[in-house]
């Protein structure tokens, strides 16, 4: 386990970030981030009661359905999400780097991840007639910090920031070959100029995780989606075989705190 505080910084971001900022068609929107990311699969467990009541007065988006390729890695993930009428937006990303198991707060260690997503809108019927893919119904909850001046404060989804964090709750029902799973997913998504993203995702720990004294999140549960699906494709419960995360650090820039 390790503090961010002594710890090199994170990652870049290309493009500004905003609800809605999706790509056009044919264009291709590319966007580097740091998160953390949690999976509570006991969805009526203590963590999971504790995470819906720190997000209790933030409004649930209406379901979505994301559909996800099985890789069979945990560093690259490909996604479609697809609506009546609508060409499917596919989003591919791949992890750039990982700190591992860090302390983000008293009660809180996750992995933090650099990732680098490629999001496309294409119209393409036969888009899923090759590979595995897994459906994820989705129910979130977002919130959304902007970060200006060195100050995080909450501003409205639609807005626009050069940086700031992205905090959701999401519940997600899918088929796990065995039934029905229901698993929750808590994560800090952080956008901005490289040398500001692990001050922007520590603030918003602090502003998210302070008041939320019955939550405790565990570095066991952290992890990417990829990872996820892996746990859940084949019903068992245990990570499926797939390609370990690199730890690349000599892509992760240093600057002193």
């Amino acid at each position: 386990m390790t503090d961010p505080e002594k710890r090199n910084k994170v990652t870049e971001k290309r493009g500004a970030h905003g609800a809605g900022s999706g790509p056009g068609r044919g264009a291709v929107d590319i966007l580097d981030t740091i998160e953390a990311r949690w999976f509570l699969d006991d969805a009526g467990g203590a963590a999971a009661t504790a995470a819906r009541a720190c997000f209790a007065k933030v409004a649930v988006e209406g379901p979505r359905e994301d559909r996800y390729l099985l890789t069979g890695r945990d560093d690259i993930g490909l996604k479609a999400r697809v609506g009546a009428g609508k060409p499917a937006t596919v989003e591919a990303k791949y992890l750039l780097g990982s700190l591992g198991p860090t302390r983000l707060h008293a009660r809180i260690t996750g992995v933090i991840e650099r990732w680098r997503k490629l999001s496309l809108e294409l119209a393409d019927p036969a888009l899923q007639k090759d590979g595995a893919w897994i459906r994820v119904v989705k129910s979130r909850r977002l919130r959304k910090l902007g970060y200006e001046e060195g100050v995080l404060k909450e501003i409205a989804l639609e807005a626009r920031a050069s940086a700031g964090c992205g905090v959701e709750l999401t519940e997600l029902e899918y088929d796990d070959g065995v039934g029905r799973g229901h698993s929750l997913t808590v994560a800090l998504e952080a956008f901005g100029p490289e040398a500001l993203l692990l001050d922007v995702l520590l603030g918003a720990c602090r502003e998210v995780f302070d008041s939320a004294s019955a939550l405790e999140l565990e570095a066991g549960a952290s992890k990417g989606y990829p990872r996820w699906l892996a746990t859940i494709s084949d019903g068992s419960g245990r990570p499926a075989s797939a390609t370990p995360a690199p730890t690349d650090r000599s892509s992760w820039s240093h600057t002193s705190k």
